[in-house]
């Protein structure tokens, strides 16, 4: 689906931290609340919206959302033993791991495991225990189904059985798959950032969250990965608004906690902090979130072309499908050095690779000429909308650029009028 970006604007500015105008919901018509609803299963801002905005919302869509909550909350416990399995198949096989995103985001970023909606169990693997996790989670009867090849973990393990969809995202009996995960961040596809995460597996700690126990990452690296996540989605074209929402409740709710932010400081190098700063920066433009002197320090650091970005496109960029329409793009070259590296994500982003699954469905019609074929029919049949998205980045591109020279020249009108000051002093 494509956005609407009415309701996204409505619910974006219902949840802000602060100067939250839930208001805004009740100019919505009828016919809008079902798109807002599936914006928001989708986005996984439905739970949040029932928390902070109930009274704002129309007595059928609160009935509907407090089912949402009894079930999510059915299905907090059907995670909780699913993870508790795994685990001690994990401890009987010597298989080492630590827990990333769902539950583990509780309480820092999400009040309750029971208020936030989880889908999968994703379990970070050192290298020595992969295959044995792997050759773990087949025993207990999980299979791999097909992954995006850009996904930064191995393919998706489900364990089949009876259950069938039946169209409630929130579905008490709904099994968790689970995924493993072997790197933080994909340094080689993403061409910037830390090259070295080994900490965040060194400096892991033992969490307990409603009597479940489990190993998660240290406060101060789970923040750097969740920022990653936003980061990564956000240069991908498909960033969750779950995720900068959940950093933003975390940035606002530390914002005065001097000693954590020291040790962050101290703890993350230059290239961490400075693509922690692009998400920092992308959840308090959309969320208004209070955010502590250090992380602000950080965020005044980025490239202006970044700066002129978040106001026009951050909120555009809280999308519920891989979008042709790659804003980030001119994100993504601001954080890259190499003029090398440049060219290549340019290009990359420019001639695309079409997913080999989309492929085969869409070059259906083409009876015979095997593979290649296909493709071919498959490229000329998106030349109009890939040029149209070509156009559309330059446009977007020429805005950005516009923008980030007039903040040089504020920047620069401070600096003189700042020296005229101490002059006349």
């Amino acid at each position: 689906m494509a956005e609407n970006p009415r309701i996204v604007g409505a619910i974006v500015d219902a949840l802000r931290f602060c100067n939250a105008d839930p208001k805004k919901l009740h100019s919505l018509s009828d016919s809008e609340w079902p798109e807002l609803l599936e914006y928001a299963d989708l986005s996984h801002l439905t739970l949040p919206l029932a928390l902070n905005c109930r009274s704002y919302l129309p007595e059928w869509v609160r009935d509907r959302i407090d089912q949402n909550l009894r079930d999510n909350s059915g299905r907090w416990h059907l995670i909780k033993a699913t993870y508790d399995e795994v685990k001690s198949a994990f401890i009987s096989s010597g298989v080492q791991h630590v827990v990333l995103k769902g539950f583990a985001q509780c309480p820092d970023y999400a009040p309750h495991p029971r208020t936030r909606f989880q889908s999968d169990i994703d379990l970070y693997c050192p290298h020595t225990s992969l295959s044995r996790a792997v050759e773990t989670l087949r025993q207990l009867g999980y299979e791999a189904v097909a992954t995006s090849e850009k996904s930064d973990h191995l393919p998706t393990m489900i364990r089949r059985g009876d259950w069938k969809w039946r169209g409630n995202s929130y579905d008490p009996e709904m099994p968790p798959s689970v995924e493993l995960h072997d790197v933080f961040w994909n340094r080689q596809r993403m061409r910037l950032g830390p090259s070295d995460l080994d900490q965040f597996w060194s400096q892991r700690r033992v969490q307990n969250v409603d009597d479940l126990t489990y190993a998660a990452l240290h406060p101060v690296d789970n923040l750097g990965f969740s920022a990653l996540q936003v980061l990564r989605d956000l240069l991908n074209g498909a960033l969750f608004a779950h995720k900068v929402y959940e950093l933003a409740y975390f940035l606002h709710h530390k914002a005065n906690d001097d000693i954590f932010w020291h040790q962050w400081r101290h703890t993350h190098n230059d290239d961490l902090r400075s693509c922690e700063a692009v998400s920092f920066c992308l959840a308090q433009t959309c969320f208004s979130c209070n955010i502590a002197p250090q992380a602000a320090e950080q965020i005044a650091a980025l490239p202006r072309t970044i700066k002129a970005w978040m106001p026009m496109y951050a909120q555009g960029s809280l999308t519920t499908h891989r979008s042709a329409v790659k804003n980030a793009l001119w994100v993504h070259l601001a954080l890259i050095d190499s003029v090398d590296e440049r060219l290549t994500v340019f290009m990359r982003t420019f001639l695309r690779t079409p997913d080999p699954q989309r492929l085969l469905v869409e070059s259906a019609p083409v009876q015979g000429g095997g593979r290649w074929m296909r493709y071919a029919f498959y490229g000329v049949k998106r030349i109009p909308r890939h040029a149209l998205s070509i156009l559309s980045m330059l446009y977007h591109g020429a805005r950005t650029l516009l923008a980030s020279r007039r903040i040089r020249r504020s920047e620069t009108r401070n600096a003189e009028d700042a020296l005229e000051l101490e002059r006349t002093a």
